[in-house]
């Protein structure tokens, strides 16, 4: 695997979700999914220090429906328990656009799962089902008021 690869599924590994709903091209996903659990497994108030939010085209021929199974899988396998996790939405757009955005309670919690999620035996599956030259991924820390 190429490094360039090996990076953006490191990359990949933390998505997360805030749909932006109110942005026109952009549509909740299988119920825009939205957990709002802390990393014990508890609802919890917003702890979140680091929003996560990636963009990615999905390959022609996954449809969003099979993606939208994956993602939810991604979700409830991996990424909701992992230490730190705050919630994670996943959205989608027109022509196979797909957004998911993370909130993670420090940077600590979020680079812990991206390394473990390489490790994960659906990684594989939902990486290769995206179109790797269109992936964004940014981070963001959450400033205090």
């Amino acid at each position: 695997m190429t490094f360039i690869h090996q990076t953006k599924l490191l990359t990949i590994a933390v998505i997360g979700a805030l749909a932006l709903t109110a942005c026109n091209n952009i549509k909740p996903a299988h119920q825009a999914q939205h957990h709002d659990i802390h990393h014990s497994g508890t609802a919890t108030e917003s702890t979140a220090k680091v929003i996560e939010i990636a963009s990615f085209t999905l390959k022609p021929n996954v449809s969003y429906t099979d993606f939208a199974k994956l993602d939810h899988t991604v979700e409830v396998d991996h990424v909701a328990k992992q230490k730190g996790f705050v919630s994670r939405e996943s959205a989608m757009g027109k022509n196979g656009e797909w957004m998911v955005v993370v909130n993670w309670a420090s940077l600590a919690d979020a680079d812990a799962s991206m390394e473990s999620f390489t490790k994960t035996p659906i990684a594989a599956e939902f990486m290769g089902s995206l179109d790797l030259d269109t992936m964004k991924m940014n981070r963001y820390t959450l400033v205090d008021k």
